[in-house]
Parts: C-alpha cells; structure tokens; sequence
C-alpha cells in the first residue's frame, strides 16, 4: 500500500488474505498511522539490535562458505 500496490493486487500477492482484510488493514492503518508507524520504528530498530547481537556472536560466514566451497573443489 505504502508503495503505491492496489488492494486488489496485494490480494493477488498474498493468496491468504481477503480483499476485505487488506482494506479493513488499509483502514486501520490510515486511522493510527501514527501508533502503527511508533510500532513499526520500534520493531525494525529491535531486528537492528538483534542482528548486531548475532553478528557479535556468529563467525563470519563468508569465510566459513570460502573454506567449505574450497575443499569442495579439491574433492572434486
């Protein structure tokens, strides 16, 4: 919706809604844009924090994918 897509269209993107649900949604949102956007704010900068978290404890998996795609190559 944000992005310019029909109610019709995100019907047809997403098969388990109905074309009321996305308008009812539409509504509810355009009625507490502001609560919705706080919400919204408040749950990308969360997956933030918690990406950082993961990327502190996790490896790099780029070297990790490196290592395994160069012994594959030796074996065969």
């Amino acid at each position: 919706f944000q992005d310019g897509a029909s109610p019709e269209s995100i019907v047809q993107r997403y098969s388990t809604v109905s074309l009321s649900d996305v308008y009812s949604a539409i509504g509810y949102y355009l009625r507490h844009q502001e609560v919705v956007e706080a919400y919204l704010n408040y749950r990308e900068k969360l997956a933030d924090s918690v990406h950082q978290r993961l990327l502190g404890i996790q490896p790099d998996l780029t070297v990790v994918r490196s290592r395994l795609l160069a012994q594959k190559n030796l074996e065969g």
